[in-house]
């Protein structure tokens, strides 16, 4: 059987059996088939398809393919998505913020250090005031006043 060019105008070629099988492989659920009865449909050993799933030219169309067979679907998923958040389901929920980008999985945080505009020396002299306060405090204490 004749092969077509890959979808993105790679240098290989996918023959017609290859094409069947990835479309078997990109369909959800694969109507519960094993390798082996892909094979006997499209007459080839189950080893052959597990060679073709090896090969990155064939995972990337099967991957294309899913894609493309899940996304059409996509309006009715979201859909159901929707009713199970509306009935409760808070999975569902966090799922529909996460599609619509309104929930992270993980937080960033990012510490802001505050203008200071000070010199050198106003920090200086603010160390030094520091210093004698602290002196005050520690002389206190030792001679028994209470703070």
């Amino acid at each position: 059987m004749k092969g077509i060019r890959m979808y993105n105008g790679g240098e290989q070629t996918l023959s017609a059996e290859q094409l069947y099988v990835a479309e078997i492989l990109a369909t959800p659920g694969r109507a519960s088939m094993t390798l082996e009865e892909i094979g006997d449909a499209v007459g080839v050993s189950p080893r052959t398809i597990s060679r073709w799933r090896a090969q990155p030219e064939f995972a990337r169309y099967v991957q294309a393919r899913t894609v493309a067979i899940v996304g059409e679907r996509l309006p009715e998923i979201m859909h159901v998505v929707a009713d199970r958040a509306e009935k409760g389901s808070a999975k569902h929920a966090e799922l529909i913020f996460k599609s619509l980008g309104l929930l992270k999985d993980h937080l960033t945080v990012q510490p802001q250090m505050p203008d200071d505009d000070r010199s050198d020396a106003s920090i200086e002299a603010e160390i030094e005031r520091l210093r004698k306060e602290l002196g005050e405090l520690d002389d206190d204490i030792q001679g028994g006043n209470e703070l």
